[in-house]
Formats: C-alpha cells, sequence, structure tokens
C-alpha cells in the first residue's frame, strides 16, 4: 500500500530569521518533507525571494521579532492565509563581539532584544495559534555560549543562557497543550556570523581544532529537522558541542604539577594583594536580607563598608557603623552607580570587592506578563549588575586586583514552572559571570558566583513581582500549585547570615573558585541536578507542580 512519505504535510511550519543562510536551510529542508513554511523576517526583498525559491505554499511574511505588535500581526497573517501554526523555529538572532567592557551599551540590548526577547515573543504570541492546532514543537536555537561562559561575547552568551532557562520554563508551563519546546546549542557553524566583516577572517580560528573545520550549515539544519522539530517529548536540550570539548582537550596540555603550582601562585599572590590594600567592599541592595547581613559581617570583620540602596535616607541601623558609608545607588540608574563608586573612593580610597546582592524575582505565566516588566526583571537583575561591573572594573584594572562576587540563585541552574524571566535572569548571570571569569583573570581579577537556596528575606514581598490573570484560566492549576510548594519551601530556607558567609568565603578565600553553593536546599537540590539525567530530572519536577504527562 503507498503511503505518503513526506513527514510535514498539513503542517505550517514559521521560521523567523529566514532569510540567513541557517534559516534558508531549514526552510528548504521542510519545505521538501511537505510542510507550508511561513518565512518571515523584517527584509521583504530576500524574504519574498526565499518564499518564491521555495514555491509551493510558501508565503513571507513580515516580522520585527522584537516587536510585540509585529508578532501578533505576524500570527494573524498566517492564520488567515495558511492556517494555526503547527510549528516555530525562533532561528532569528545578532552577534555582537565583545567583553563587558568593551561591549557598546546599544550592541548589548540588541541582542538581548532580538535573541532572548524575541524568543519569549515568539513563543508567547505562538502558544494560542499552536493550541489550536492541537500542539506541535517550538523549537528555539541557541548556542553554546549558552552552555560555557566564553570571553570576548558578554551579549551573545547572556542572551543565550537566558534562552536555555526560558526555554525549560516554557516547557513546563505549555506541556499541558501538547506544545514542546526545545533548544538547540550548536557550536560555530559556517555562515557570515562566524567572520569579521571588516577583514573577512575568522572570528575564532578552527585550525587548532580536532576537526579542523566549522559545521555546515546543513548539517545543523539536518539536525534541528530530524532530532528537535520531529522527536517527541517534552524537553530536549542539544548539545552540538563535539568539536568544541575536542578542542579543548586539545589545549590542556599544561601538567598537572605545574597547574597545582599556578593555583598556589595566584592564591599567594591573591593574598598579599589583600594584605597590601584597604579592605573595601561595595555591596548593592542592603537596606535589607542578604545585602544587610553581608555588609554588617564585613563590618564585624573589619572591612569599610560601602553599603548601596535605593533610599538611603530611610535607613537608619548601618548609618551607626564605622567604616561605613551608605549612599545611594539604583541599578537602574547609571549616574546613580558611577556616583556612589566614586563616593566610595573619596571617602576610602580604594575598593577591594563588589557584591551584586541588588535584585528581585518576576514569576507568572508568560502570558500574563506586560512587556515593561520583563523589560524591568533584565534591567534589574542583568543589565544593573553589568552597569555596576563596568563602573569599577577601571578601578580594579589600574589596582591590578579585586574580586566580583555576582549573587546568582539555584535558579540559575534549574528552572520552575512560571519563572520564565527570573530565570531567565539567573542563567544570564551564570553566563556573563563564567565569561567574565575567564576575560578578567588576566588582569588579576576574580570572579565568583553566589548560588542560594530560599533565604528568609522578603523575597516573597517586595522583592517578588507575580504577574497573573485569572481569566486564563488553564494556568490557574498551576499558579495555586506553585503558591502552596513556596510555602514548604520557605519552611527550609536558610537565614541571609548563613549566606553572607559564603559570600565573606568567596571574596577572601583567594582562589580561582568560580561557582559557591549556599544553603542546605541549594547543595541538595543541585546535587540532585548533577546526578540525574534531563528526563529524570524533568520527570521530578514535572510531578513536583502536579503537571500530568504531555500527550503524543
Amino acid at each position: 500500500m503507498a503511503t505518503n512519505s513526506k513527514r510535514f504535510s498539513d503542517q505550517i511550519v514559521m521560521v523567523t530569521g529566514a532569510a540567513g543562510v541557517l534559516g534558508a536551510s531549514m526552510s528548504h529542508a521542510l519545505a521538501k518533507e511537505g510542510a507550508t513554511v511561513v518565512v518571515t523576517g523584517h527584509k521583504e526583498k530576500p524574504g519574498f525571494e526565499l518564499a518564491k525559491a521555495i514555491g509551493g505554499d510558501a508565503i513571507f511574511v513580515n516580522l520585527d521579532v522584537t516587536d510585540e505588535v509585529s508578532w501578533l500581526t505576524a500570527l494573524d497573517v498566517t492564520e488567515k492565509e495558511r492556517g494555526p501554526l503547527s510549528v516555530l523555529i525562533n532561528n532569528a538572532a545578532y552577534l555582537a563581539v565583545g567583553g563587558v567592557q568593551t561591549v557598546p551599551l546599544a550592541q548589548w540590548r540588541t541582542v538581548i532584544e532580538t535573541n532572548l526577547t524575541g524568543t519569549f515573543l515568539g513563543i508567547r504570541a505562538a502558544a494560542p495559534s499552536m493550541r489550536k492546532a492541537g500542539g506541535g514543537p517550538i523549537v528555539n536555537i541557541s548556542s553554546i555560549a549558552g552552555l560555557h561562559g566564553t570571553p570576548g561575547l558578554a551579549a551573545n552568551g547572556a542572551s543565550k543562557w537566558g534562552i536555555r532557562s526560558l526555554t525549560r520554563t516554557a516547557a513546563y508551563e505549555l506541556a499541558r497543550d501538547n506544545i514542546r519546546v526545545n533548544s538547540v546549542h550548536p557550536g560555530i557553524i559556517d555562515t557570515p556570523l562566524a567572520y569579521d566583516p571588516k577583514t573577512g577572517m575568522e572570528l575564532v580560528p578552527v585550525d587548532d581544532f580536532a576537526i579542523p573545520r566549522m559545521a555546515l550549515v546543513d548539517e545543523i539544519a539536518a539536525y534541528v529537522f530530524v532530532r528537535r522539530v520531529r522527536r517527541r517529548g517534552v524537553l530536549h536540550r542539544v548539545r552540538i558541542r563535539r568539536r568544541w570539548r575536542l578542542w579543548a582537550r586539545s589545549h590542556r596540555s599544561t601538567p598537572v604539577a605545574e597547574k597545582g603550582t599556578l593555583r598556589a601562585h595566584r592564591k599567594q599572590n591573591f593574598k598579599t594583594q589583600e594584605n597590601d590594600m584597604d579592605t573595601t567592599i561595595l555591596i548593592t541592595g542592603t537596606s535589607s536580607g542578604l545585602g544587610r547581613a553581608t555588609a554588617k559581617l564585613f563590618h564585624a570583620k573589619g572591612w569599610n563598608v560601602i553599603a548601596t540602596m535605593r533610599s538611603p535616607d530611610q535607613e537608619t541601623e548601618l548609618t551607626k557603623l564605622d567604616h561605613t558609608l551608605v549612599t545611594r545607588l539604583d541599578v537602574q540608574d547609571s549616574q546613580s552607580i558611577q556616583s556612589a563608586v566614586e563616593a566610595g573612593l573619596a571617602k576610602f580610597g580604594r575598593i577591594g570587592a563588589l557584591v551584586n546582592n541588588a535584585g528581585y524575582g518576576a514569576y507568572g505565566p508568560l502570558e500574563a506578563t506586560p512587556l515593561e516588566k520583563m523589560r524591568r526583571q533584565f534591567d534589574v537583575n542583568v543589565l544593573g549588575l553589568l552597569a555596576t561591573i563596568r563602573a569599577v572594573l577601571p578601578h580594579f584594572r589600574a589596582n591590578k586586583g579585586g574580586t566580583i562576587v555576582n549573587v546568582s540563585s539555584i535558579g540559575g541552574r534549574i528552572a520552575f514552572p512560571l519563572g520564565t524571566l527570573y530565570h531567565g535572569t539567573k542563567f544570564a548571570v551564570e553566563g556573563l559571570s563564567e565569561s567574565l571569569h575567564y576575560e578578567l583573570s588576566a588582569l588579576g581579577i576574580h570572579v565568583k558566583i553566589i548560588e542560594p537556596g530560599m533565604i528568609k528575606t522578603d523575597f516573597g514581598g517586595r522583592s517578588f513581582d507575580f504577574n497573573n490573570d485569572p481569566e486564563l484560566t488553564g494556568y490557574q492549576p498551576l499558579v495555586q500549585k506553585l503558591m502552596d510548594t513556596f510555602g514548604p519551601m520557605m519552611e527550609s530556607a536558610s537565614a541571609p547570615e548563613k549566606i553572607a558567609e559564603v559570600v565573606y568565603t568567596a571574596v577572601t578565600d583567594g582562589t580561582d573558585r568560580l561557582r559557591y553553593e549556599a544553603g542546605p536546599d541549594a547543595s541538595q537540590v543541585l546535587s540532585h541536578r548533577k546526578s540525574a539525567d534531563d528526563a529524570t530530572f524533568i520527570a521530578g519536577i514535572r510531578a513536583q507542580f502536579g503537571l500530568n504527562p504531555i500527550r503524543g
């Protein structure tokens, strides 16, 4: 009996950034298997030309992935002309080369808006249409930069780590609608993005790779097509990084004894710097909780403390401490950041360490979250953190040393349902911190990450922003389950003073250690995550929140 071998007949597939080489390759592959391809992009001429080249029922729809209205319009046009969406491939991307000290802020914002916000808006806009089609896969094209920090790619790494967390959270939330959300993490692909636009030279030389070439576009497209779009399951994170691993191994030539000697030298060098300089620390978010506990601990240990907060005029406790400067710093106000650093230097002469603690958590269903709240979450937790680092770097560089401690969370290593924004920012903090760890080491600057579990602070109060719309009835059981879960979790939360001790260790231990788990619950959860494969761990999360297995 004859059968139809075209696996995507009667399916409507939207590809963002389709006019690029990878997007075009995926579009052609899907069309050959019977899919009705919706080519999207913000440049009409190449978009129309690609749709014409694909032929059949392929259409071009204008789309700016950074604009929510543009997404809604594109989905409306797609439904009217071809029907409800079956598959979404979030492929549009922008690459800015530069470290935290060198990448222009405008390019940083463009990368985050295109890569991360664009993916977020795509999932949010496509979900209602895909429900009408009975579900289907959403594939987010990330990068190995979403798995490893990469020196000189601060913005790209932060956006790709964010996509990784966004994928996990969206997978949990949309599973009940039979919508599968996956991320693909390619290595270096032979596209125009891999070359310097001015010189035409490779941005990352491949001659020393174990396999001395970049991945071909069609290789990645075939992997996405065969393994991601067709495969069933809640979440399958793909790491196309074999060449990267082999390349890394080929460069690990330092003998073990030499490494040990180097570590000892660095440790001794750090302690010498610490003893030679005034022990002054700048801490953000000291009005309450962990920030306040950290400020008090360092003061008790004899340090000069620059305790910053948005409303220092309301502070009554820290202002009574000697060797302590209480000053205004709002991480969303770049001028206040610079003023706080200058005030600290004017009072104490030098700054030896920075603790980026300011932050809050935005939770709730994607569909109920206003775009302005998403921007604020990233402005505070990510951009504010980077702006503060950037403000102290010239001073650290001039002194040939310093320590930066970024307060992340176990939520930067794992994700829970309804935490799209919060987890996205904390995954971003993990990625940019790891990248900076490499980038700044040659300057004698240490970068550390603190990963607490639950802390007995007001995180459930003013530091917790929950967004919900009761009319979105499908989400309400999960919303209630999350609220019910937070209570027991807070009962086992650590006192902020205990986490502050971990921060003190990170600043003063004189090692190159990057990550510090903080709190018994953090150690337990992260240990379980390390020992379990994706399927086992995700099944546990689903069981915890009462999520039924995905259909189909």
